[in-house]
């Protein structure tokens, strides 16, 4: 499928998805490739922009995903994708340890009102700490 109108690489501010990484330990959930091992961090959308009518771009239904694994799950459900897992030999151990961490991801809060009193990211210290990042990378 096409991507969806709309998307590129301005559909989030560069404080969220740094914030994003940071919740995920700057590292893909899917394979565990870190910045500290060369890879190029994206974001994934857990349900996929296609399956929806308007993308769901809150950060509980995002995840760091590296630019090899974020392709290869492409448009792919979770369920899809783990199939393709399993068909390339990665262990259902493996699968488990993925699944608890887009649970974690998904369990946070997320919402517009009292955004810094209820929002995980900002509860966690994540936006605080890409803020700090981001202003050093100036």
């Amino acid at each position: 499928m096409p991507r969806k109108r709309n998307q590129g690489s301005k559909w989030i501010t560069k404080t969220k998805r740094w914030a994003i990484y940071f919740r995920d330990n700057c590292s893909c959930v899917y394979c565990g490739r870190s910045l500290k091992d060369g890879a190029i961090l994206t974001l994934d959308h857990i349900v996929p922009c296609e399956a929806l009518d308007v993308p769901d771009n809150k950060h509980t239904n995002l995840v760091t995903a590296c630019l090899s694994c974020n392709s290869s799950k492409n448009d792919k459900s979770l369920n899809d994708y783990f199939d393709y897992l399993r068909a390339v030999g990665v262990p259902e151990e493996k699968i488990g340890k993925i699944t608890f961490k887009i649970n974690c991801a998904r369990a946070g809060n997320d919402t517009n009102v009292n955004k810094r009193q209820r929002n995980t990211l900002y509860l966690n210290g994540h936006y605080k700490k890409a803020k700090l990042f981001l202003q050093n990378q100036k």
